[in-house]
């Protein structure tokens, strides 16, 4: 398997999809977890002020590559779901802030680099992430900023959640700019990749171990 230390930028960036599996459980983190990350990147913010430097461990990414062609290599998300969709909802909370103040350029450049692909015809290739189960209909419409109301998923809160904590970012002394630039260089992960030989399963029951019990079922 490889392991390295990677971005939220490096991640999601490039001609790269990542597909949650049908058989993981749907979205399932809540205000607390929502809370818990937007604490952890505004206390970075702070952080990067006086050291530049300074970086947020956010958890490991566990990875089974999959299908691989020229144009796009995607990714099946073993480990690491729920804070990769949360992430993604977020940025695109962001995206819709910069719109809110008439920075058209950086809601674009938000969208087009690390949540869309513009290049992608099919509905399935265009997002550079897909989530699972009842997930995905409501994660493409915050994408599209259609504000969905959504019983079966909680993405749609959570993007509510974010929407708001941003529309008052500025009353903390923090600016959007700064915002963005620590959940998208500050945040890093250890990203695994499995290789044909290794068992992805075995190295997820290894290292799982998020806030969230997994229920029998799951």
């Amino acid at each position: 398997m490889d392991v390295s230390e990677s971005t939220l930028r490096s991640i999601l960036e490039g001609s790269k999809q990542y597909i949650v599996p049908l058989y993981q459980r749907p979205y399932a983190w809540r205000q607390a977890n929502w809370q818990k990350l937007w604490d952890d990147i505004t206390e970075l913010v702070e952080l990067q002020k006086t050291h530049p430097a300074t970086s947020h461990f956010t958890g490991t990414l566990v990875l089974e590559a999959g299908l691989v062609t020229t144009e796009m290599t995607r990714f099946l998300v073993v480990d690491g779901q729920q804070r990769l969709t949360t992430l993604s909802v977020l940025l695109s909370s962001i995206s819709d802030a910069y719109k809110a103040v008439g920075d058209a350029d950086s809601q674009r450049r938000i969208q087009e680099q690390v949540l869309i692909n513009p290049y992608r015809t099919k509905p399935d290739d265009k997002y550079r992430l897909r989530p699972a189960n009842f997930d995905e209909p409501t994660y493409r419409d915050v994408l599209d900023g259609k504000n969905p109301k959504s019983d079966e998923s909680l993405i749609d809160n959570a993007s509510r959640f974010f929407t708001k904590r941003l529309s008052e970012l500025e009353k903390t002394g923090i600016s959007l700019k700064e915002f963005e630039a620590a959940t998208l260089t500050g945040l890093k992960f250890v990203a695994i990749t499995a290789k044909a030989d290794d068992n992805v399963y075995r190295i997820f029951e290894s290292i799982n171990n998020t806030g969230i019990d997994l229920t029998q079922a799951d």
